[in-house]
């Protein structure tokens, strides 16, 4: 402890003589905004950085893993807003500045004794944790330099850090780093590789009907060359993955600006100075989601999808890949950070007029078509569309494909194909098929079932799908942004090491394409014992580290359904969890004495590695049989509590309830004596 007190000293008179000598200077900006904290001037994140559905608003600054940090108001203003919670921002000051702007600061420790003071009573007031409070304007005013607060590690968050934001006076997110502020950085961009994008059933890129990404190659540190050829045919879309670095920091960063040039035409251009939260969910509109989700990495996307609204970050009025003609053509992608360390990566792309290769497949609805199960048969769906493949294994040549289905006829549709060195991979237009109950792959070789139902939805149409009265999934006609294929398919059982599963698991897909609203998950299940319904829940499965994560559910006892929302396709089940969460570390043991000469504080961490715990709400804390509105920190984990004001002169009794989200319970009772 003496270490980490003298660590942070010694870090806060660095930093005050730097924020200091910055109220006098301003070096890029004409304002002169001082550095928000003591802790560091080191980012890990910027303004633009991709989260899930959204964009990242502002600047993470790095604490090195301590809380308690100072928190300067970076210029003269009034707070007008506190906010507390044990999720998303945690405890955040909103800053009206003198400039009417508004500066943001997330994931504080504590604030400063009086708002502290403030926070209580209005917690008092509302009877709980949370509190989201408007003050009254230029009653809480503050001069530039003044401490507001202390970093931490509240709310939704992976480590202690300060999440910095200055917004407008309309509370759209502002770059901070176009203001005065700078950051030491000679690194440039690394660009490492090329996306090319089919958006149409008879796109080809080299041949395949797959997206193909190729390499980047580094001449020096501002230019790169793309050296493979890449033959087009049909309707495409680029996307370039790049990094950027600071210097001294081992962190990956995203860009300022990026612009891709034809022929010494601009086609696309972005730069990242502003935007509105209403945005986030057209994040995946300029990054792409497919290659994400496959686990490629990030990928900026260099071209408009048309169907979706414009960025405020797009420059409009330029030129459109759909005119590119027929040949070869010169490729420029330029790229820069914040302090304008600018790459350029060149290369070219050859548009072909190629013979699409497709065959026709069939419908039936003849039980004695069905084929052997194919456990490595695999369906996607892309922006160009529904793509299927089966392992080459046991096929001599490209099999014919049969749709299953219950309709008495059905025309035969145009399905487009091609291969690797692995499958035979096809696409089609989901609006091409109705519902279907299977995929036969076939030929004089072998017979192989894809067992799945699946169905398109298409735009303003909502969609049901019932997988054998077992599970289905329920869209409206806003789901998707195009016609989408949506599909459901039972999998093998897949372990999970903290609960049961009782029913699937199931595939739900589309996977790799966004969703722009959610679809309703419904699975029917009638436990035997009713009083183990809170038990279970539905959960989805993280493919990369095979865990079970829990969904909001809701049962329906009237048909004994259990009911979640996604907003992404993945694999779901239904597990009952039994396991009780536990209470560790618990302070101070029962049975303690505590003095009124010193700060006690009751603090204790809960383990449950299932359902987890939600907030607040589900830790009660009784002292003397009255409720107490303890804090929750969602990242260690951990209730805690100043005592002093609550216990009185003698004998303390104390109860504590933890219920997880699958409503098991523990319960722990003793008592503390208190000397007043």
């Amino acid at each position: 402890m003496l270490f980490r007190f003298l660590r942070i000293k010694q870090m806060k008179i660095i930093f005050y003589i730097l924020i200091i000598s910055s109220i006098f200077c301003s070096e890029l900006g004409s304002e002169s905004y001082i550095w928000p904290t003591d802790a560091s001037k080191t980012l890990t994140a910027v303004f633009g950085d991709v989260r899930p559905r959204r964009y990242h608003a502002g600047l993470d600054v790095r604490t090195y893993g301590l809380s308690g940090h100072d928190l300067y108001a970076i210029e003269d203003g009034y707070i007008e807003r506190i906010r507390v919670s044990s999720s998303g921002y945690g405890k955040a000051i909103y800053l009206r500045l003198k400039d009417n702007r508004i500066a943001v600061y997330a994931h504080l420790s504590q604030f400063t004794p009086q708002l502290n003071s403030l926070v209580k009573e209005y917690q008092k007031s509302a009877n709980k944790y949370s509190i989201n409070q408007i003050l009254e304007p230029n009653k809480y005013l503050v001069k530039k330099g003044d401490i507001i607060g202390y970093t931490g590690d509240t709310g939704s968050i992976s480590g202690p850090h300060l999440h910095f934001e200055i917004r407008d006076e309309n509370n759209k997110p502002l770059n901070p780093l176009l203001t005065n502020y700078s950051i030491k950085d000679s690194h440039f961009p690394v660009a490492k590789m090329l996306a090319i994008i089919p958006l149409e059933e008879i796109s080809r890129v080299n041949g395949d009907i797959k997206p193909v990404t190729v390499p980047i190659k580094k001449i020096n540190n501002k230019i790169y060359k793309i050296d493979e050829k890449i033959n087009i045919s049909g309707p495409f879309g680029l996307a370039i993955q790049i990094i950027d670095k600071i210097d001294k920091q081992p962190f990956k960063f995203g860009l300022y600006r990026l612009e891709m040039n034809i022929n010494g035409k601009k086609y696309y251009s972005i730069k990242y100075e502003q935007f509105d939260f209403n945005e986030g969910e057209l994040v995946y509109t300029e990054r792409d989601y497919a290659l994400i989700r496959n686990g490629e990495g990030k990928y900026y996307r260099l071209f408009r999808d048309s169907k979706r609204k414009k960025l405020s970050f797009h420059q409009d009025g330029l030129e459109s890949l759909i005119n590119l003609p027929i040949g070869q053509h010169d490729l420029e992608i330029i790229a820069s950070d914040y302090n304008n360390n600018e790459i350029i990566v060149k290369g070219k792309i050859n548009l072909e007029k190629t013979k699409i290769k497709y065959s026709e497949a069939t419908f039936s609805n003849n039980e004695k078509n069905y084929g052997k199960n194919c456990i490595n048969c695999k369906i996607n769906q892309f922006e160009h569309g529904t793509f299927i493949s089966v392992p080459k294994e046991g096929f001599n040549s490209i099999p014919e494909i049969i749709f299953i289905n219950n309709e008495k006829s059905n025309k035969p549709i145009d399905i487009y194909h091609s291969q690797d060195i692995e499958n035979f991979n096809y696409v089609f237009n989901p609006t091409s098929v109705g519902e279907i109950s299977g995929i036969i792959f076939y030929s004089k070789d072998q017979k192989l079932e894809h067992k799945l139902i699946g169905k398109p939805a298409i735009p303003e149409k909502p969609f049901y799908i019932d997988f054998e009265k077992e599970v289905s999934v329920v869209g409206s006609g806003d789901t998707f942004y195009d016609s989408t294929f949506v599909w459901i398919k039972k999998l093998n059982s897949i372990k999970s090491n903290e609960g049961k599963i009782i029913s699937g698991p199931w595939e739900i897909g589309p996977e790799y394409i966004p969703y722009k609203n959610q679809i309703d998950i419904q699975v029917k299940y009638s436990p035997e014992n009713m009083k183990l319904k809170d038990n279970i829940s539905i959960y989805y499965l993280n493919k990369k580290n095979q865990a079970w994560y829990y969904m909001p559910t809701t049962f329906d006892f009237d048909k004994n359904i259990f009911k979640t929302s996604a907003l992404s396709g993945e694999v779901f089940a239904l597990i009952m969890e039994s396991e009780s969460p536990k209470i560790n570390s618990f302070f101070p043991q029962f049975g303690k004495q505590l003095n009124s000469n010193k700060q006690n504080q009751l603090s204790f961490k809960i383990t449950d590695n299932l359902s987890g715990i939600d907030g607040e709400n589900d830790v009660k804390v009784y002292i003397n049989q009255n409720p107490i509105i303890h804090e929750y920190n969602s990242y260690r984990k951990e209730v805690i509590y100043d005592l002093n004001e609550d216990l009185k002169s003698g004998k303390n009794l104390v109860k504590i309830v933890v219920n997880d989200r699958a409503a098991n319970s523990t319960i722990i009772s003793g008592h503390w004596f208190y000397n007043d």
